[in-house]
């Protein structure tokens, strides 16, 4: 017999997963989700704390992206867990659990490459792509990778402090996630999110994964990848923290996402990631930072300011300018005469003496 298709809400897990909540179950975001917007209904002046914003923001973000979720969920008292329909549950979590598996087994096996020094030169030691043995602080490559971008992984004392444990390499930004492997003291955001590393590894998830290999906007690929699959048009938050996480475990030596550490080090460093992009202080720079991203993942549907807005185009600067020149012929002859239909001044209509009628002024053109 033909193998039986899987249930479509597996998908729906999947993106789920990807581009929305990485590190909390499904059940717990519906559940959460609804009641706080129950209880935003009752008092819309109720202060939210940071985990329950997240939780809320999940919440919304999925029942836009799958609407009859909140049909199913959603009722003017809130919900309860016995409303909640354990079956779809039951698959989204698997959905979330299996693009988990899928992105890790990809990621943790290419990123011996990504990291090289040069493309042609290989690491030393050299490390196998499919074990996760020799990565993490004992390695040199990946050591400087995971070190926290304000230290220098050149001295001993930092290496020996990361090694054992001494030192907590979550309390600050890795190295990895800055564009040129370079951090600057005094401009903290420069080149932060914009490594090659994050760049090839979100392609290689949400695109393609021969498009991770590809250079700056190209994507040859014919299979559809994941975003296009799932109608995913620009990069979230959410899919930036979730590639930052996968990308910080395939160079760490851990061997699975053990239930200790997603509740300690991965989700820590998850939700830290989210909320520091998701932070109002931060929208300017956040919008920046999706721009650069969306040019480089999603270029075909990057909208250029004023590139289709219809108001700088070429055409909407003749445009312009012809009413301008309408408006300019219409006030000499209110005073001079009257306009014939096609916009020139009758002949008839009296001159101002050495005028001719006609404006010699051309009309500014603004682009």
């Amino acid at each position: 017999s033909s193998k039986e298709s899987p249930h479509p809400l597996i998908a729906v897990g999947k993106h789920f997963a990807r581009t929305i909540e990485a590190v909390t179950l499904p059940q717990v975001v519906l559940i959460e989700g609804a009641q706080l917007t129950a209880l935003l209904k009752d008092d819309p002046d109720t202060e939210l704390d940071t985990p329950e914003k997240r939780l809320l923001n999940a919440f919304q973000r999925l029942i836009t992206y799958h609407p009859s979720i909140e049909e199913k969920l959603v009722k003017a008292n809130g919900i309860s867990k016995d409303e909640l329909d354990a079956v779809q549950l039951e698959i989204r979590a698997k959905g979330g659990s299996s693009a988990r598996s899928d992105d890790m087994r990809g990621i943790k096996i290419n990123i011996v490459e990504w990291i090289r020094m040069k493309p042609d030169e290989e690491l030393t030691p050299a490390l196998l792509p499919k074990q996760k043995t020799g990565r993490g602080f004992n390695h040199p490559r990946t050591g400087f990778l995971l070190c926290p971008a304000n230290m220098n992984w050149e001295d001993p004392k930092v290496q020996d402090g990361l090694k054992s444990g001494e030192i907590d390499p979550y309390e600050d930004t890795p190295m990895f996630m800055y564009e040129g492997y370079k951090y600057y003291p005094l401009e903290p955001w420069k080149g932060f999110f914009k490594s090659s590393i994050l760049v090839k590894a979100y392609k290689h998830v949400f695109t393609t994964p021969s498009s991770a290999e590809e250079g700056f906007s190209k994507n040859r690929a014919t299979r559809p990848g994941n975003a296009r699959l799932r109608g995913m048009t620009a990069v979230t938050p959410a899919s930036l923290a979730y590639i930052a996480m996968m990308v910080r475990f395939a160079l760490t030596d851990q061997q699975t996402f053990n239930r200790n550490d997603m509740v300690t080090y991965t989700e820590r460093f998850y939700t830290d990631v989210l909320d520091h992009l998701e932070d109002p202080d931060e929208t300017e720079e956040l919008e920046s930072l999706l721009l650069w991203w969306n040019t480089r993942v999603f270029p075909a549907h990057v909208k250029i300011a004023g590139a289709s807005s219809g108001k700088n185009t070429v055409l909407a600067a003749i445009k312009k300018a012809r009413a301008a020149l309408r408006a300019l012929t219409n006030t000499n002859s209110e005073a001079n005469g009257h306009v014939s239909e096609d916009g020139v001044v009758n002949e008839g209509a009296e001159q101002p003496a050495g005028g001719s009628g006609q404006s010699t002024a051309v009309p500014q053109v603004t682009t």
